[in-house]
């Protein structure tokens, strides 16, 4: 899933407040911070972009050849193994910089924890039908957040539920009334950035899809202590979700006779049929979905489908068998198949109703269809152009790309109603140019909780209200990867509209791309950026670490269930992925610590040597030179404004002999977006480093990282380093 770094500016989902705050003074000016390119060298000549592929081949050319290597093991562990050997190929070349994960900062909250779904993967985290938090304290009284022993004893509670693997045992709601708290019935949160679709089918960002999960039901889920459960899907007696053939290629579900589609008004307008996924799947490969990469290869035929091969759908395989059982046959035998389900692409869609609004089936159909103007499905703003079969509907959708706001109602025809204590949920949009009004409208109960930041001064002013020494709390990380890039074969020196506007010279340019497709420059560059301190300057002293990442796949995702030797090197029984990936990553030079909770690449006398070394072989580089690295900013958040400034103060006080850092500001998000999250081509990325964007995993296996740096797979964070290399 690709996920957008500063999207929520306040995430009050439970047990995981983040504050995406850093610190420092405010942003000059682009002019006024950018390098001065005074130099011994002579004058370069014009800059000409490269070729992506050859790029590509020549940096990344290894790894893809590794990953493919993993993709055709079929023994989990030895395939674990093989994944490792890939990414620790991809972190020595230095091509990331791996920053931080999700949460791991101080916070305060009504949520009582762990009371959303356990999976690290997949859109289940983002859904809260069965979200409990205490409602707020009456107006006038002081803030009724948990206290620091409420939520330790609610933790307890959930482990001794957990390590049962029986969600049963956990009963949060029972223990806030018990401790004198009422339930809260209204939910709300602040987002960035909103919806460019209601299509689920066929996105694979973050922010198209955090909100309506919450309206579209899936065949199964992972409940809040990690256990697979039916959703749409009949449970069997032993409590799966489904059935397998003895060959292990052959998945059946029973779709649950009580689950309704309902309007945004709650009016059911039919059952949900095995039909309705089929209907949901074909849409997506219609739709040329950026998702295709979850089934390609992966279920029968679909490859076949994609490529025209095919054009009879009934052909792949995904059937209805009746109305109430769905069949799926898999290409190979595959353990984690159960978890890609939890995301949206094996959503379902009514195919009547998709119909109704101008839908149509077939690649070539559908492609000439979707331009017109009476094609109306999955349209933003537009609450009656999908159907809804969740626990709640969509009943407002009311937005700019600056403003406005999104809320769900609880559907009375929900078939585990009875559970929901939510009776709506509101998405308000909010640019982060505030952070204390938010503090206040935490502290006031009109949100359930808030991140507190050190550079926002929510930290201070927490511990100046008595709430933090009773309430604050480090909240869960997750297994979402953020991190930067340098761009490799820059193409655009401004964004959208004109803004961002770079002043690079031509040497600057040509300078730039010899560095940044220098292997030591990369890596001095990573080697010397001090993550630990530029954390704490953003969220509190000491807490930095707490959610600092070294590695792009969390490194907890998998461990190994048997003993595997490669080499002369043996791997024991519960090797973490992390571990793996460490043992390889050194073995290539990358000089790293892989666990969560430590700066794993900061030596600062390891940047210096890289550096020093790729000066020598740039002929380019001058004496006086810096490389001088564009970044982009949105100067309205006081957050993004602190944490660039900070991100400049520590690279370049640690390396500024090598490299200066020039920020340059844009006024809106949509402008801030525009020139990274949602550019769509690498040609198109309007700076040197980006660090907007991230990638949390969509099923259970390594594969779902590494495949997005592959051209043979996916390749979709390719982008973000300035690559539009296609697979020959």
């Amino acid at each position: 899933m690709k996920a957008l770094k500063n999207k929520k500016l306040l995430v009050l989902a439970a047990g995981a407040v983040l504050s995406l705050a850093a610190c420092g003074q405010p942003a000059p000016s682009s002019s006024s911070s950018s390098a001065s390119s005074s130099s011994s060298a002579p004058v370069a000549e014009k800059y000409v972009r490269g070729d992506d592929n050859a790029i590509y081949k020549s940096v990344l050319g290894e790894f893809e050849q590794l990953v493919e290597t993993a993709h055709g093991i079929y023994d989990d562990s030895e395939r674990y193994v093989a994944y490792a050997k890939a990414e620790g190929d991809l972190l020595a070349k230095g091509l990331m910089v791996p920053t931080y994960t999700q949460g791991g900062t101080w916070a305060v909250s009504r949520v009582a924890p762990k009371t959303i779904s356990a999976a690290v993967h997949g859109l289940d985290s983002d859904r809260l039908q069965y979200l409990v938090a205490a409602k707020p304290q009456a107006a006038g009284q002081k803030a009724n957040f948990l206290t620091k022993a409420q939520r330790d004893e609610l933790k307890a509670k959930w482990q001794t539920a957990k390590d049962a693997g029986k969600s049963s045992q956990y009963d949060p709601k029972a223990y806030l009334i018990e401790k004198g708290y009422e339930i809260a019935d209204e939910y709300t949160v602040t987002e960035s950035a909103w919806p460019q679709t209601a299509d689920l089918l066929t996105t694979y960002r973050a922010a198209d899809t955090e909100q309506l999960v919450n309206a579209i039901e899936g065949l199964v889920e992972y409940d809040n202590v990690g256990v697979l459960r039916g959703a749409m899907a009949v449970e069997n007696e032993d409590g799966t979700p489904y059935t397998v053939s003895a060959d292990g290629k052959t998945y059946t579900f029973k779709i649950r006779p009580d689950a309704k589609w309902v309007d945004n008004t709650g009016k059911v307008m039919g059952n949900v049929t095995a039909d309705d996924f089929v209907a949901g799947f074909q849409h997506a490969f219609d739709a040329k979905s950026a998702l295709s990469y979850l089934a390609s290869g992966v279920i029968k035929g679909v490859t076949e489908y994609m490529t025209g091969q095919e054009t009879d759908f009934s052909q792949v395989g995904y059937k209805a068998v009746d109305a109430q059982t769905l069949q799926i046959e898999l290409v190979n035998k595959e353990s984690y198949f159960p978890s890609r389900l939890v995301y949206s692409l094996f959503m379902p869609m009514n195919r009547e109703f998709f119909v109704s609004k101008g839908g149509v089936f077939g690649i070539t159909e559908f492609q000439a269809k979707k331009s017109s103007a009476d094609y109306k499905y999955g349209k933003t703003n537009d609450v009656t152009s999908i159907l809804y079969n969740s626990a709640f509907y969509c009943s407002k959708w009311e937005t700019t790309k600056n403003s406005g706001s999104m809320e769900f109602t609880k559907n009375p025809n929900f078939y585990n109603k009875d559970k929901v204590n939510l009776n709506k949920i509101k998405f308000i949009y909010d640019d982060g140019s505030q952070p204390m009004n938010n503090y206040n409208a935490a502290v006031a109960g009109t949100y359930a909780g808030i991140g507190l930041g050190k550079a926002t001064g929510l930290l201070d002013k927490a511990t100046e209200d008595g709430y933090f020494d009773a309430n604050a709390y480090i909240s869960d990380t997750t297994a979402t990867t953020f991190f930067g890039s340098l761009n490799l074969n820059r193409g655009a020196w401004e964004g959208v509209g004109g803004v961002a506007k770079s002043n690079q010279t031509e040497h600057q340019k040509v300078l730039n791309n010899k560095a940044f497709n220098n292997q030591d420059f990369r890596l001095g560059f990573l080697h010397g950026f001090d993550r630990a301190s530029w954390r704490d300057l953003s969220v509190g002293q000491g807490v930095g670490k707490y959610s600092l990442r070294n590695m792009y796949t969390y490194p907890d995702f998998v461990k190994l269930s048997k003993e595997v030797t490669d080499g002369n090197k043996v791997f024991p029984v519960n090797t973490t992925y992390g571990e793996l990936v460490e043992w390889y990553a050194n073995q290539k030079g990358a000089k790293m610590k892989a666990a969560d909770g430590q700066d794993g690449w900061y030596n600062l006398e390891e940047a210096k040597v890289k550096l020093a070394a790729a000066k020598a072989a740039i002929p380019e580089w001058g004496e006086n030179d810096r490389i001088s690295i564009d970044v982009v900013y949105y100067t309205g958040s006081v957050s993004m404004v602190a944490q660039t400034n900070a991100f400049k103060q520590f690279i370049e006080n640690a390396i500024g002999q090598y490299v200066t850092i020039n920020m340059i500001g844009v006024s809106t998000t949509d402008d801030y977006y525009n020139c990274g999250y949602y550019v769509e081509t690498g040609v198109d990325l309007p700076q040197d480093y980006f660090d907007g964007s991230g990638w949390g995993p969509d099923y259970l296996d390594p594969g779902t990282y590494l495949d997005t740096w592959s051209v043979q797979r996916d390749a979709s964070m390719l982008k973000v380093c300035g690559l539009d290399a296609e697979a020959e």
